[in-house]
């Protein structure tokens, strides 16, 4: 089951009634203040109590996302906030295996981080040059890092 599908069911608490009719969920995220972009979507009968959701710490760490839904996260996040995002060029990372994650001032994480060198255009209409970002993914939180982030391998 997908990361945001087992977190839907988890924390939902979806009920058994749900489950028995079929009942479909979509996902969506905001690219843009109104603007959603439809993600994927989930049966509620998919919904059978269990979640692959481990706990490090006490804090969770839900399964990898796919390749797929995490550049379609990227994309749908750098679509609202580039200036001219038909012309950007990305290259990625595959999804890494899962990592702690320490920012300055915040507690230690855990979850995913893809890496992506980002060539945009400015207001100008030139490129900028390839600029390095980090996007970290756990469940339903994403999060772009613009400074590169500590991190280390989660022992399985």
């Amino acid at each position: 089951m997908a990361s945001w599908a087992g977190s839907l069911c988890s924390h939902d608490g979806m009920p058994d009634f749900l489950r028995r009719t079929g009942a479909k969920f979509i996902t969506e995220f905001e690219t843009a203040p109104g603007a959603y972009e439809k993600v994927k979507e989930v049966s509620a009968a998919a919904c059978d109590g269990t979640t692959d959701l481990r706990l490090i710490d006490g804090k969770p760490l839900y399964p990898k996302p796919t390749y797929e839904t995490a550049i379609g996260v990227i994309k749908a996040h750098l679509k609202g906030s580039l200036l001219d995002y038909d012309s950007a060029k990305l290259e990625c990372s595959e999804v890494s295996a899962p990592l702690w994650i320490k920012l300055p001032l915040e507690p230690r994480r855990y979850g995913y981080v893809v890496e992506c060198d980002i060539n945009a255009k400015n207001a100008f209409g030139g490129y900028v040059g390839y600029q390095r970002r980090w996007y970290y993914f756990n469940g339903n939180n994403f999060q772009e890092i613009i400074n590169e982030p500590r991190a280390g391998l989660v022992e399985q």
